[in-house]
């Protein structure tokens, strides 16, 4: 939701939709520019924002779940790893977490900080 520049986003709400006990108007707000907050004051919505904070929170818990997954599996084996023999390895060992051989592929592919590639679909972990 944008409102006077501004943008709303579930995963950074205004810090005052974390507390319960708002003092309106809020002076200081650079949401709402020093007017009532409608959303602040929406329970309904405000209920939605926490429940999209929830769901961005365990989302973000299960993503590096699988960042320390994969890179506990090619530090075991010791040497880098062709993208489609980890996910084999890993969808074996973890069918809760990897659900595809894609999934693993693009999960390293978006985080460079955390794997390597070495070129021809081989990774390494970034730190070795």
């Amino acid at each position: 939701m944008a409102r006077q520049s501004f943008r709303l986003s579930h995963s950074e709400p205004p810090s005052c939709l974390e507390d319960d006990e708002i003092d309106l108007p809020c002076p200081e707000c650079p949401f709402w520019d020093r007017s009532p907050c409608p959303i602040a004051t929406d329970p309904e919505y405000r209920s939605f924002i926490g429940w999209q904070g929830e769901q961005r929170a365990e989302y973000e818990a299960r993503r590096d779940e699988k960042l320390d997954q994969l890179s506990k599996l090619l530090s075991m084996h010791g040497l880098p790893l062709h993208w489609e023999v980890l996910a084999a390895i890993a969808m074996e060992q973890r069918p809760d977490l990897f659900t595809s051989p894609k999934s693993v592929l693009l999960l390293m592919s978006w985080h460079p900080e955390a794997f390597e590639a070495l070129g021809a679909g081989v990774y390494r972990v970034a730190s070795d």
